[in-house]
């Protein structure tokens, strides 16, 4: 094997053991035999699709992702007036002489008003309801976001481009990380992902697994309840708010299918009643109660009983010190760590997250190595983005989606997947 190929099968038998990439440089031992290590650990079938993998993630780099320069420096101008704006009000409000970004100084200048917090990071902040806190969290994340576009516009080379650092292994589950810049914290924000365009007579491809996450989980868990749902092209937020509010599934209100949408994501990894109260007003501006939370709790479970007993498994092995490791759909490895103390709740957190997600970034992988010959200029979580001139549009996004559900052959049952695909100028078009 060639020295980077020992690092690529290091990495996948360590997965989980929390041994950074640099220190896997630093030392590969030249007497392990890795071919034979990944097949005892039943990893050549993940070996083979990373190495196929590398060249395609090569070219993707090499590609770029094309950038409107014009939009990006007026929406950079117009994030970094947003951002003097709202420190202005924090240090209106808090003191002038106010460090916004001090800890220290906003959680004393909060005590003062009468609002005593253990903290001053968002969850404290979004809880309490203050209207102080809530201009600390605006310009937080308005300093955030500054941050973000302008170090996005400094990453564009000379040809328009954004050649981002993509890394098939770079996390626990075996899915995606980016930097240099992380595209991954563009996020929803269609102005930020309107600066991301197609080249002159040539159209963006964006493929994306619909709720794949919600889907895999179900499957797993053996969810009949919510199987059917999706089988039969049903709304499942709608459903879900429907058996939350007790009511017909056509009246439930947009209300009502928001808070439905937090209950399915908070609770498919076994948040606390808590956690969902917290997860609802951060993500989706719910003004959730903790008590409301834990009723909507035992409402969701009680909708979904295989969920909770697919939990109710995780957590009986998270607490066994013979299971050592978790695996995906495909066979992809993720070491545990042992158990005992809040060890136990990371172990769990591995056990339900990894079959779902990791299993996710296995398909989406197998994709993008179907697709080695296309023109593929990104991918962010369970979003594929192509480029292609205007003509091919059409059948490259029906190529798209028969092979992102083919990805998933094998793991989870083609009627179970759906990929929405769209043409556009840009990636927020």
């Amino acid at each position: 094997m060639k020295a980077e190929e020992k690092i690529l099968a290091r990495r996948i038998l360590e997965a989980g053991r929390g041994v950074s990439k640099e220190e896997l440089l630093e030392m590969i031992p030249e007497d392990r035999d890795w071919a034979k290590e990944l097949r005892s650990a039943g990893l050549d079938k993940v070996w083979e699709l990373e190495r196929s993998l590398a060249p395609v993630v090569a070219a993707m780099k090499a590609r770029g992702f094309g950038v409107d320069l014009k939009k990006m420096d007026v929406l950079a101008r117009s994030a970094e007036k947003n951002r003097r704006e709202t420190e202005a009000s924090v240090k209106k409000e808090l003191g002038a002489d106010l460090n916004p970004r001090s800890p220290k100084q906003v959680k004393e200048a909060l005590e003062k008003r009468g609002l005593k917090l253990k903290s001053t990071d968002e969850v404290a902040l979004v809880m309490s309801g203050d209207a102080a806190a809530e201009l600390v969290l605006r310009s937080r994340t308005a300093e955030k976001r500054a941050q973000m576009i302008a170090a996005y516009r400094e990453a564009v080379g000379p040809d328009g481009r954004i050649h981002a650092e993509f890394d098939p292994l770079g996390t626990a589950t075996g899915r995606f990380s980016c930097r240099e810049p992380n595209l991954q914290n563009v996020g929803r924000d269609v102005e930020m992902r309107s600066c991301f365009v197609a080249g002159p007579r040539r159209v963006l491809v964006i493929a994306d697994y619909s709720q794949i996450e919600l889907r895999v989980a179900a499957f797993l868990a053996k969810e009949e309840a919510m199987l059917a749902a999706f089988r039969s092209g049903r709304d499942i937020h709608a459903l879900t708010a429907g058996k939350l509010a007790g009511k017909a599934v056509e009246k439930v209100s947009e209300e009502e299918r928001k808070l439905a949408k937090a209950v399915n994501f908070g609770l498919l990894y076994g948040m606390s009643a808590r956690g969902l109260a917290e997860y609802g007003r951060i993500s989706f501006g719910l003004k959730l109660e903790e008590k409301e939370a834990r009723e909507f709790r035992r409402k969701f479970f009680e909708a979904y009983p295989a969920l909770q007993r697919w939990h109710d498994e995780a957590r009986q092995a998270a607490g066994d010190s013979k299971v050592t490791e978790v695996r995906t759909l495909y066979g992809r490895r993720r070491w545990l760590p042992p158990p005992g103390g809040r060890m136990e709740w990371v172990r769990f957190t591995a056990l339900v997250n990894t079959p779902v997600q990791g299993s996710c970034g296995d398909a989406i992988k197998r994709a993008m190595v179907a697709l080695a010959d296309a023109p593929l200029v990104s991918t962010v979580h369970d979003e594929l983005i192509l480029e292609v001139p205007g003509e091919e549009a059409a059948a490259m996004a029906e190529r798209v989606i028969r092979v992102m559900r083919e990805g998933f052959a094998g793991m989870v049952p083609e009627d179970l997947i759906e990929v929405a695909v769209r043409p556009a100028e840009s990636w927020g078009g």
